[in-house]
Formats: structure tokens, C-alpha cells, sequence
């Protein structure tokens, strides 16, 4: 009865790791030019290459988790890999003001501590199997296991491969760079004074509804300093309906969309400017 139990327990937990594992792959697989930004923000641009790798990791072991393929050795590899990720990312939100851990990409950002949260539990159950999980043997479907749990992770390996090749365009403008020099330069009036630049489409559906909340966040405090930077290739039209419907109570500017992609592939983005550099990169205010 209790060998039963202890079975159980480790088909429940295996099929609860493997479930975050896939939630957390697809994310980042359906938005992959998002999750490398998330990378890059770590402040070495050549990182975005690291983006289907990780991926491909996550989905192989989601699919290992939920087919109950080498429980022990799986979560051993998990544990391991959770452990260096998480270390990277506590490194980051010390020293690089890194506030988000790309968990569910660049698709829904999880509070910090949420983060770190999420990232225990799954290093203690992958620990918990290592040590302690049951024999789950099935031999006449063992081969085929790995087969299938590879075969979609290389699947998810090609297609993002293939779409950061054809779409990434390579962020310059990161944390720590200094504006010298830069089309930001302009925007920041003393070296010493922090202004926040606010990024965005004026068409962009999750562009208007942030404008919104800038809006009321400048009028409780007027000592913001703030203006946003739209691509000049927007259509009037489009343009002056967002003047007319969302109101922003903040100067805007148009500027290049080549210009805009050095500091982000996606709207809506906040950077803060101080000391003539990019003090931080934000994707929310």
C-alpha cells in the first residue's frame, strides 16, 4: 500500500513539473523574438541565440516529466539546469536590475518574487524526485518516450530557429550602454536628471491602454519626466485617432522604425535615462 502511494506521489509531482516545464517552453516558443530581448537584457546582445536552445530544453523536459520516461535522471537534469538559471537570474535583479526572468517569455511578466518563488518549488520537487521517486518502467513503450519528447523539442528547436534567422533584429541599446553619440542622446536634458522614454505604436492595442495609465500616473506626480517615441513610418490617421481617443498627456515624437528596433523588436518598452546612459529597460512603468 505504501509502495502504491509513494507511486503516486511521484506520478502526481512528475506530471506537475512536466505541465510548468510546457507552459513555461510554449511561451517562450510563441513569442521567441520576445524571450530573446529577455536574454539580451542580461547585457551581452549575442545571448538572443541562447532563446530556442532554452526552449528546447524546457519542452524535452516537460514531455520526459509527463511521459514518466527516467523520472530520477530527468529530474536531476532539471534540477541542475533550474539551479543555473535561477543563480543567473538572482544574479541579474542584484547587479543588473534585471526584473524579469523570461519564465513565461515575453508573453505575461511574473513578479519578481513570484519568479524565484516558482523556481523553488520546482527545484525542491525536482530534487525530491531525484532522490526519491519510484521506478515507472513501462518497457514496451519505453523506447518510444524519448523518441516523441525529442522529436517535438527539435520540432520547437527548427521552427524557432528558423524564426529568430528570419525576424530578430539584434538589440545595441541595452542596460549599462552609454547614449553618447545615440539618437537618446537628445532626449535627456542633464546627465544627473532621470528621464523615462516611453516606446510604442500608436495603433498598437497594449500601446493605448498603458498611454492610459501614464496618464494617471502623471497627473498624481508631475515630476515625472517622460515623453514617448513612435515610429514615423504610422499613418496620420492612425495617428491622430490615437491623439483624439487616448489623449496622452505627455509630448510624443516620431523617430525612425530602424532607429526603434536597436532598443526593442516589440511595443510598448520604457528605458530610463540617467548619467548619460540606459540606466534600465522596462516593459512596463
Amino acid at each position: 500500500m505504501d509502495n502504491e502511494k509513494h507511486k503516486l506521489r511521484t506520478i502526481v509531482i512528475s506530471i506537475i513539473l512536466g505541465l510548468i516545464f510546457l507552459v513555461s517552453g510554449i511561451t517562450k516558443a510563441a513569442d521567441i523574438n520576445g524571450f530573446a530581448n529577455v536574454l539580451v537584457r542580461y547585457g551581452y546582445s549575442k545571448l538572443y541565440i541562447l532563446a530556442p536552445i532554452i526552449t528546447f530544453i524546457e519542452i524535452v523536459i516537460a514531455f520526459s516529466f509527463l511521459f514518466l520516461w527516467r523520472v530520477r535522471q530527468i529530474a536531476l537534469f532539471s534540477f541542475y539546469f533550474l539551479m543555473f538559471l535561477t543563480a543567473i537570474f538572482l544574479f541579474g535583479y542584484i547587479f543588473g536590475n534585471i526584473d524579469d526572468c523570461g519564465c513565461l517569455g515575453d508573453f505575461y511578466i511574473l513578479p519578481v518574487w513570484v519568479s524565484f518563488l516558482r523556481n523553488i518549488f520546482m527545484i525542491l520537487t525536482s530534487y525530491w524526485l531525484c532522490k526519491y521517486a519510484s521506478s515507472m518502467k513501462l518497457k514496451r513503450f519505453e523506447v518510444v518516450k524519448p523518441i516523441v519528447a525529442l522529436g517535438l523539442g527539435l520540432v520547437a528547436l527548427f521552427i524557432n530557429e528558423v524564426e529568430i534567422i528570419r525576424s530578430y533584429y539584434e538589440l545595441t541599446y541595452v542596460s549599462g550602454v552609454s547614449i553618447q553619440n545615440t539618437f537618446l542622446e537628445k532626449y535627456q536634458e542633464r546627465a544627473n536628471i532621470e528621464k523615462s522614454i516611453f516606446i510604442f505604436s500608436p495603433g498598437c492595442i497594449d500601446c493605448q491602454n498603458t498611454t492610459k495609465r501614464i496618464n494617471k500616473v502623471l497627473k498624481k506626480n508631475s515630476n515625472i519626466k517622460l515623453i514617448g517615441l513612435y515610429p514615423s513610418d504610422v499613418s496620420e490617421r492612425i495617428l491622430n485617432k490615437y491623439k483624439i481617443e487616448i489623449k496622452p498627456n505627455f509630448e510624443i515624437f516620431s523617430i525612425s522604425r530602424d532607429s526603434l528596433r536597436k532598443v526593442t523588436n516589440r511595443y510598448p518598452l520604457f528605458i530610463k535615462l540617467k548619467n548619460g546612459k540606459i540606466e534600465k529597460v522596462m516593459k512596463d512603468i
